[in-house]
């Protein structure tokens, strides 16, 4: 009897449609519980603001000066399309995502993190956290 079952499932292929819908299903509500949050982003700014501007191939300037602590590092691509990569960190920002993050006193190098053109390489800016 054991045997029949089997059989009358894959002959009818209804139950096998079924058991895949609600296999997809299951991976689907998984994989959203999964996803969604990146640690690091909050949609609540910190106090403190750093408001970088980045067009081909240049950000808006060589230096910026923040307090350590939390900071809201927000990205505004005038033209082109432009990340940022903090290299001391490995902390990237993306443009119109807002990244809270808590940085100790340093020197940081900011850099673009998409190939954005001929001059991307140069693409560099230093944040100093006092």
């Amino acid at each position: 009897m054991g045997d029949i079952l089997p059989i009358i499932i894959l002959k009818e292929g209804i139950a096998m449609k079924k058991i895949f819908a609600l296999f997809v299903a299951a991976t689907v509500l998984f994989l959203a519980a999964c996803g969604g949050g990146e640690e690091g982003t909050s949609s609540e700014l910190a106090d403190q603001q750093l408001n970088i501007v980045a067009e081909n191939w240049t950000f808006d300037q060589e230096e910026y000066r923040i307090s350590s602590g939390e900071v809201s590092i927000i990205l505004e691509n005038e033209s082109g399309l432009h990340g940022i990569q903090i290299q001391e960190t490995g902390d990237a920002i993306e443009a119109g995502k807002p990244k809270t993050l808590n940085l100790e006193p340093g020197t940081y190098t900011l850099v673009c993190n998409i190939m954005c053109g001929t001059g991307h390489a140069e693409m560099k800016s230093t944040l100093i956290v006092e």
